[in-house]
């Protein structure tokens, strides 16, 4: 068996990291992990035309999508921050 991780966390030692490496960790023996952290790829996340045109991968972008179809990988797991859902308002309780 096969693991390719996609570590999606902008940032190193949080709970995303933590969750990711028990679960490496929680492998039987023999299997082989693959482990690509976002944060440390060099590429532009931004749309500079929208979607009205593409936009060529960069050098780490398309590593990484080789690395995807080379892999082999029979599980693939995505983690990212989940802050963007934890972030919005909530209405007061109070009267």
């Amino acid at each position: 068996m096969h693991v390719l991780i996609l570590d999606g966390h902008p940032d190193e030692g949080r709970l995303v990291g933590a969750l990711l490496d028990y679960y490496a960790r929680s492998l039987p023996p023999g299997v082989t992990v693959q482990r690509i952290a976002v944060r440390d790829l060099a590429f532009d996340p931004n749309l500079r035309r929208g979607y009205g045109a593409d936009q060529d991968w960069e050098p780490d972008l398309r590593g990484v999508g080789a690395a995807i179809g080379a892999s082999g990988a029979t599980h693939e797991i995505l983690c990212r921050s989940c802050m963007e859902f934890l972030s919005y308002p909530t209405r007061s309780l109070s009267m």
